[in-house]
């Protein structure tokens, strides 16, 4: 997490420059009880990243009047800002200058409050604009998941796109999760699932790492057809990070084998992927055999990251 800022600034006071530097920093915040700054960010040759890139110096001093434009960036934030969220977050720029006149001056540049919110996922009930280069393409936005984020278009068509290829006025509106149990008929089966939760370890799973985890997806399954059906006509794949599908692990209804289901009979499990820290599952895409695919939104905000105890 960073900020970025880029403007322009115009000089009105009286004296000739002859230096000029943009300083400051994001200070957070963190619950009304202490500050945290996260100063500006300068590349390799010390040189810095937040700049005026065209120098203000004796041979080309700032007048009154002229306008330079400016790019600034913060370092990053630590990870552990994803799982809080700071009381409040403010950018604050200053312009250090030196005049010709009036020696060395720090100059109030803004203060401006960042919005912060968590992106490791998050439900959307918002409509966006996508950026091209011909124009804006309205679509409706689903999920956020880091710089990520889904959208539907006018077509019909779902796709991941990243965040920085979106617009929209007045930020993102937080939906809700996905509410469960969630029923549909694909060809001769009907199909429910009843809820996702995540657990260090099931049945003889035990992720190594300590990133890994287990997500469980409740279902139940009934063959509403005429004949006797296989199960393994059914195939489950879980969207666990952006087109990142996951198999079933060999564990509840994703063991091998041969299992059939009479007409009217149903059978009730869990099916296991594994997932990291930093995932929120978004979709189960149920593959049936003849009958194509179905895609079933599993987000919830009880999945991951996993949580810190800080609470706000």
């Amino acid at each position: 997490i960073r900020v970025k800022m880029t403007g322009s600034l115009t000089y009105k006071g009286s004296d000739l420059l002859m230096e000029a530097a943009l300083d400051g920093a994001l200070v957070i915040d963190a619950a009304g009880t202490h500050l945290v700054e996260i100063p500006f960010q300068f590349d390799g040759d010390r040189q810095p990243a937040s700049t005026i890139p065209r120098m203000v110096r004796g041979a080309d001093p700032w007048v009154a009047g002229q306008t330079r434009e400016f790019r600034l960036e913060t370092l990053p934030l630590s990870e552990a800002f994803c799982e809080f969220v700071p009381h409040a977050t403010t950018l604050f720029v200053v312009l250090n200058t030196f005049g010709a006149r009036d020696g060395k001056q720090a100059l109030p540049v803004a203060a401006v409050p960042i919005h912060f919110e968590e992106l490791i996922g998050m439900a959307m009930d918002s409509q966006v604009q996508l950026i091209s280069e011909t124009g804006f393409i309205p679509a409706a936005g689903h999920v956020t998941l880091m710089d990520k984020m889904m959208v539907t278009l006018l077509d019909g068509t779902t796709k991941w796109v990243s965040r920085d290829q979106v617009a929209y006025l007045n930020g993102i509106t937080r939906g809700p999760g996905a509410v469960f149990p969630k029923a549909f008929e694909a060809g001769p089966w009907l199909i429910s699932v009843k809820g996702i939760t995540s657990q260090r370890e099931f049945e003889d799973v035990s992720p190594r790492g300590e990133d890994s985890f287990v997500a469980l997806i409740e279902v139940s399954i009934t063959n509403k057809g005429e004949d006797a059906l296989p199960v393994e006509a059914i195939r489950m794949r879980l969207e666990a990070a952006p087109n990142d599908w996951r198999k079933p692990l060999a564990v509840g209804l994703g063991k091998p084998g041969e299992r059939k289901l009479a007409t009217g009979e149903s059978i009730d499990g869990t099916v296991a992927f594994i997932r990291y820290r930093f995932e929120r599952p978004s979709r189960l895409k149920v593959d049936v055999e003849g009958a194509g695919s179905v895609y079933v939104n599993v987000f919830s905000y009880d999945i991951g990251p996993e949580r810190s105890p800080v609470r706000n």
